[in-house]
């Protein structure tokens, strides 16, 4: 599963499955939050963004509508990098599908 070419790679993009699990991590997400793509590959998003911790992502086959407004509306999320360091940022959330599977892409844009 590779990025889509529309994505600059110089935005923070986390690929997640419909569990919040991280598949993927690009360049700019390893700079902002302070840690190489292996050591979050495979968490839960929470450990990134506290906010999520208990909210599903989905809702059937669907970006859980609440979560979807929310980013809709330019709401700020706590955002938790290496070191603890708390930063306020906005989410983009879309569905994309890869080789059948469906995931999440966030984007991240500290504020």
């Amino acid at each position: 599963m590779s990025n889509s070419s529309d994505i600059s790679d110089n935005l923070p993009v986390l690929m997640l499955n419909d569990n919040g699990v991280i598949h993927e991590c690009n360049q700019a997400c390893e700079k902002l939050f302070g840690y190489l793509s292996g050591e979050i590959l495979w968490k839960h998003i929470s450990t990134l963004l506290p906010q999520l911790a208990g909210i599903a992502l989905m809702t059937g086959t669907q970006i859980n509508p609440r979560l979807h407004f929310l980013a809709h509306i330019g709401h700020h999320f706590e955002v938790v990098g290496l070191g603890g360091i708390h930063f306020a940022s906005l989410l983009f959330i879309n569905e994309v599908e890869s080789m059948g599977q469906h995931y999440l892409r966030l984007i991240i844009c500290p504020t």
